[in-house]
């Protein structure tokens, strides 16, 4: 075994053994290639299996998948998400809530429809979003209709990143803090418009010869997102939070309170002597419902996923709903299907393997499918990391899938049938050091038939996962060492913006990066390309980190590398273990 110690003999030695591995063993490769290719065959015959009346099913679904989001004038009115016909007396309801709701924020006023015409101001039209919320309640917004007509406009709005909403609970589980969730109600409309919108409304309420003049944001103007964002930095900003620079939609409070705002729905971590307190002062800025403290009892929704607080441990657990599991089975009718160990075939192989020049491409139907498809596991991908790289693979292929795409995507779904009880485990090690993130990187050099190689990486601090990934290189590495390199580089990327995020809290810590590349950590050690000398110099950056003592990189056994399951194939123990 290859000592722990990286330098050029080390690396020397590796590249040898490499050599003598590759020339050794010819015949137990042939064997495997021999058993991945029935492996994959099988799949392709189940996906056939499967595909068997599903062209009719397609068709008849195909007004479900395309329902205008926007509902005409009724009767009968229609849920804008799935088509069905709402009882006209709950609409009815719900339509005069949302009107008395756009008068209470005094959104805006009847004006005769000539004044947006003088002022050479366009109209937008406006439109009733209906959705279904139970048995006896129909939710309905007034929507503005409004387009991209080609024009620049800044509407950017941010999000916090998933790295910034585990540190907050991080802080929590350390600290013993309570989670508090929460709802901004009606959120856009607190927001002000800079100058007025003229809109026409929704044909039911609308009065001859007026329009709306706006003052707030409505739902459905593309500024609304970005105003309402600034609106709320403004005022919490008043009650003293402070909007960190690295994450813009995370906050930090003088008191060592912490807060994640995703658009209307907050995440606050707070002492629970404070959780009064912090209430009534959010609550003289803006109309909110809290909903839930998170609990060791019970799970709690937040952004579609359920937290809880650990029941062993110190920590929380986060699922994905069945009901989510559920809808993504039963659009390929796999309710009862006959599961798999792994979402990939075996190591060594990855779906884009091959260029597949001789790959069928789907029709239309199936090409839309997969691509739906797709976009729901990847909304997974944050708790699952053992879907990370098979996904990941997956969504290469979303621009021309084949059928040998297909195929793939059903085994991945079948590998999901038998998972849907997967818990993430979000612990605080008690062994680990408080005051250092640990990063942990791998890569598989050259893992498709583009000769790209995967990176993969997790990002931990006290034990606590804040982040993983599982990412193609963008450039073709020449060699094992590059792609490791490159691997590194971008845990070191993802580590540091961390440690912006815990500067601006007022912590500070060290950054360790770990990896099962002795010649990659030998190449973060010394000075210059050495032999990698097609290397850009920006790929070097770890040199000076290094030097500067500001990162840290160790070895890790392969054995023991968490990062291995991000990228590339394994046998179903190692994924157990690994995830």
């Amino acid at each position: 075994m290859m000592e722990p110690n990286p330098g050029e003999s080390s690396t020397k030695a590796k590249e040898d053994q490499d050599e003598e591995m590759a020339t050794a063993e010819p015949a137990t490769r042939v064997e495997d290639d021999q058993m991945d290719g029935m492996e994959k065959q099988q799949d392709r015959k189940r996906a056939r299996e499967d595909d068997q009346g599903e062209e009719e099913e397609f068709a008849a679904r195909g007004a479900e998948r395309f329902v205008a989001p926007v509902s005409p004038a009724g009767p009968p009115w229609l849920d804008s998400r799935t088509g069905a016909v709402l009882d006209p007396t709950l609409v009815e309801i719900g339509m005069t809530n949302e009107l008395e709701s756009l008068q209470s924020f005094e959104v805006g006023k009847d004006v005769p429809e000539e004044e947006p015409k003088n002022l050479g101001k366009k109209v937008i039209n406006c439109g009733w979003v209906l959705s279904e919320r139970g048995p006896d309640r129909v939710k309905c917004r007034v929507v503005a209709q409004e387009i991209n007509w080609g024009d620049w406009a800044d509407v950017f709005a941010a999000t916090p990143t998933t790295s910034g909403q585990r540190l907050l609970l991080h802080h929590a589980a350390v600290l013993g803090m309570e989670v508090v969730l929460a709802d901004v109600s009606t959120a856009f409309l607190h927001a002000a418009l800079p100058e007025p919108v003229y809109v026409r409304p929704p044909s039911n309420v609308r009065r001859q010869g007026m329009v709306w003049r706006l003052s707030k944001a409505l739902y459905g103007l593309r500024k609304s997102p970005q105003l309402f964002q600034e609106h709320f930095a403004t005022r919490v900003g008043v009650l003293g939070w402070k909007r960190l620079v690295a994450d813009a939609q995370v906050f930090v409070h003088p008191r060592g309170w912490l807060m994640s705002a995703h658009v209307d729905d907050l995440l606050v971590v707070v002492p629970q002597a404070d959780v009064a307190n912090m209430k009534k002062e959010m609550e003289s800025q803006f109309k909110i419902k809290w909903t839930e403290q998170l609990r060791t009892d019970r799970w709690a929704k937040y952004l579609g996923r359920e937290w809880r607080k650990a029941v062993t441990g110190t920590g929380f657990d986060v699922r994905i709903p069945a009901s989510y599991y559920d809808r993504l089975l039963k659009d390929h009718r796999l309710e009862a299907c006959k599961s798999v160990s792994t979402p990939f075939v075996t190591a060594g192989h990855s779906y884009g393997s091959s260029a597949k020049v001789e790959d069928i491409a789907l029709d239309d139907a199936h090409a839309y499918q997969f691509r739906h498809s797709v976009g729901q596991l990847m909304w997974l991908l944050p708790e699952r990391a053992d879907l990370s790289f098979a996904v990941k693979e997956l969504a290469r292929h979303v621009q021309a899938p084949g059928e040998s795409h297909w195929a793939d995507l059903k085994r991945v779904l079948r590998y999901v049938k038998g998972t849907v009880d997967m818990v993430m485990n979000l612990r605080i090690d008690t062994n680990a050091l408080a005051n250092e993130i640990v990063t942990t990187c791998d890569a598989s050099w050259a893992s498709d038939g583009a000769c790209k190689s995967t990176s993969g990486g997790v990002v931990q601090l006290q034990g606590f996962t804040l982040l993983h990934w599982s990412r193609t290189q963008a450039t073709v590495a020449q060699s094992s060492c590059e792609s490791e390199l490159l691997a590194l580089n971008t845990g070191g990327t993802e580590s540091k913006f961390i440690q912006t995020m815990l500067r601006e809290i007022g912590e500070e810590v060290k950054i360790r990066l770990r990896s099962d590349s002795t010649s990659g950590i030998a190449t973060t050690s010394r000075r210059g390309l050495g032999r990698l000398r097609h290397l850009a110099v920006k790929d070097l950056w770890l040199q000076d980190q290094v030097k500067d003592g500001e990162i840290t990189v160790d070895y890790v056994n392969t054995a023991t590398n968490i990062a291995d399951v991000l990228t590339k194939g394994l046998p179903a123990p190692r994924v157990r273990s690994a995830t």
